[in-house]
């Protein structure tokens, strides 16, 4: 089936299981620089691939998707869900198929609808953030918020892109899109934190623009530590842990902040 351009992309987007791999093993591999993921939380996959991620593991076979999608999950690195849940972006948490039931990330979506077998999410939304999907026909990117209500249909019926009606109106190459979260944690609008006591890993945000500054006091007060420490280009990442671990656990200064915002 012949399709007409995708209105939605800027250029025309064909899907690589190794442009994906790349992607998001940088993504990953980023997110090691500020005080977040260490080297260790990263899973990288053996060389044939993880070996249950399979067909023949009823788990897996239940999620209905397409070989080439289990290829695909079979060679990702991850984000070792058992030391915590790793937030990649704001309320959104990366999908670790190694030791997760991959049951437990189906998109939270309508009893009568479901995402098509060549389509993946790699974030898991939860209630409040977004589910990043992954469309290996084109290699693209959509994401689904839960919350987000009813969008009008600019996809005809019949259409295998159709799905994305039900999800944001934005959406681009996959390897864009996990550049944009790259250059948002570069930037600092989205600012990592982890403690190394009672660890619970958050992401942050905070925004400054030409007429305005917006996201959440606790965002810009960590950004603030991070760029007294140097960030990015001479950044001390001892002396900076330890701020972040003394305003952390300053309640009521966190509290004054939160109630500003």
């Amino acid at each position: 089936m012949e399709l007409p351009p995708d209105h939605r992309l800027k250029r025309p987007s064909t899907y690589s299981r190794e442009a994906a791999i790349v992607a998001v093993t940088d993504l990953y591999e980023s997110l090691t620089t500020p005080l977040y993921v260490e080297p260790t939380d990263i899973l990288y996959p053996p060389p044939g691939g993880w070996p249950h991620i399979t067909r023949e593991n009823e788990a897996f076979a239940s999620l209905n998707k397409t070989d080439e999608v289990l290829e695909l999950l079979r060679h990702l690195p991850y984000l070792d869900s058992r030391k915590n849940e790793w937030f990649i972006r704001p309320w959104s948490v990366s999908c670790d198929y190694v030791n997760r039931d991959p049951r437990n990330y189906r998109p939270l979506v309508p009893d009568e609808f479901e995402f098509p077998p060549w389509v993946i999410n790699l974030t898991f939304s939860g209630r409040y953030g977004q589910s990043l999907m992954f469309d290996t026909s084109d290699g693209t990117a959509t994401e689904h918020d839960p919350n987000a209500g009813i969008y009008e249909p600019d996809y005809p019926e019949g259409d295998p892109r159709y799905w994305r009606v039900e999800c944001e109106e934005e959406t681009e190459p996959l390897v864009e899109r996990l550049d944009l979260f790259k250059q948002r944690f570069q930037n600092l609008n989205w600012i990592p934190h982890v403690q190394k006591i009672g660890s619970w890993p958050r992401v942050f945000e905070w925004y400054e623009e030409p007429n305005r500054s917006y996201g959440d006091g606790e965002g810009k007060a960590m950004r603030e530590i991070y760029l007294e420490h140097g960030w990015p280009d001479s950044f001390d990442r001892e002396a900076c842990q330890a701020s972040l671990e003394i305003f952390y656990y300053d309640v009521d200064r966190r509290k004054e902040l939160i109630a500003s915002y």
